[in-house]
């Protein structure tokens, strides 16, 4: 255990850069400790009164990013096929270690078990937060195309396909309701 090593390296998402926004040219993008901020305390609003782990739904939220601070933010295939870096099985074989390391230097087993319950998708926590992570990353792109802060288009980031990913009722009323608002503009 070496928690000083494992705040230095939790501490470096503040410095990695989204990488579709970075590809799209967005000036001054999130960093994956922006996203997994908004994640939690989007997690953290929408998650009452849900019949699940709310306190694991929010553990979830905060590592599952972890990994990016020792590989980068990748992109895989299947989540966006334009941009997309490597397929996702190659993606966790990255990260898997990355995140191994990072829990042993916390002593913390539980932050693996966590990230590998997100990936893994079998659970409703980490459903709900696979749902709340595409909302965070749709209204982020809406924001900023709204501000005008793009190269390259950014619909694609609200388009069925990435819509479809948002299937809660009240998540889904909350996404249509900022896009209305885009459409207003």
């Amino acid at each position: 255990m070496d928690l000083i090593k494992f705040f230095q390296i939790a501490g470096k998402l503040k410095d990695v850069e989204r990488s579709g926004w970075k590809e799209r040219g967005v000036r001054s993008p999130e960093t994956s400790a922006d996203h997994s901020f908004m994640v939690a305390l989007m997690v953290l609003v929408f998650g009452r009164g849900r019949k699940i782990n709310l306190e694991k739904a929010l553990r979830m939220a905060l590592v599952h990013e972890l990994p990016e601070a020792v590989v980068g933010d990748i992109i895989s295939r299947e989540k966006w096929e334009k941009g997309g870096q490597m397929w996702d099985s190659e993606k966790i074989k990255k990260e898997r270690p990355a995140v191994q390391k990072i829990a042993s230097l916390a002593g913390e087993p539980e932050i693996l078990d966590l990230w590998e319950e997100f990936e893994s998708q079998k659970t409703p926590e980490a459903k709900f937060v696979e749902e709340i992570d595409w909302l965070a990353t749709i209204i982020q792109a809406v924001e900023y195309h709204k501000k005008g802060n793009y190269k390259k288009p950014l619909p694609g980031f609200w388009d069925q396909k990435a819509l479809s990913h948002i299937r809660d009722p009240e998540l889904r009323r909350f996404l249509d309701e900022v896009l209305n608002l885009l459409k207003k503009k």
